[in-house]
């Protein structure tokens, strides 16, 4: 299946009184064209908050139900992503709700940097986002020996 979805670029915009922020106007044009009204959101795991759309979610969902939860380290994962789940619908203005847990969990207060990453998109605190960036610049070769080695060993990809 080939994924219809191809968020990019990052803005930052800000985060109103009641912890709602406008999804980007590009963001929503592809969820209107693949029919998509709800998004469901997730603690990251650098400290920002995952948003994907609902189909793309229960398809990681569906994977990570195929594990047996008899092993601790499956009920440990599962238990941490299926319970911070947050499912919205964005607003007639294109506005989500973002509940104060996941904004704690990601540091965000008045902005929030939106960064597109594909299938979907991460909502950052634009200070975190910065020092992810700067230690992401200083470790970028060793990153991109560890993804090449990746490839390399995955069928579904050549390099």
């Amino acid at each position: 299946m080939v994924n219809k979805y191809r968020f990019r670029k990052h803005s930052i915009q800000s985060v109103d009184s009641k912890g709602r922020i406008a999804v980007p106007r590009e963001f929503r044009r592809i969820l209107e064209a693949n029919q998509e009204e709800i998004l469901v959101l997730n603690k990251g795991y650098d400290g920002e908050i995952l948003v994907y759309p609902l189909s793309v979610w229960e398809t990681i969902e569906e994977e990570l139900l195929k594990y047996p939860y008899t092993d601790k380290n499956v009920r440990f994962y599962t238990r941490r992503m299926l319970s911070s789940c947050y499912e919205v619908k964005p607003d007639a203005q294109g506005r989500i709700n973002i509940p104060s847990y996941l904004l704690e969990h990601a540091g965000i207060k008045n902005e929030v940097l939106i960064a597109g990453v594909g299938d979907h998109f991460e909502l950052w605190s634009p200070e975190r986002f910065r020092s992810f960036e700067m230690e992401s610049e200083e470790k970028l070769e060793e990153y991109l020996s560890k993804m090449v080695s990746l490839w390399r060993n995955n069928d579904r990809v050549k390099v």
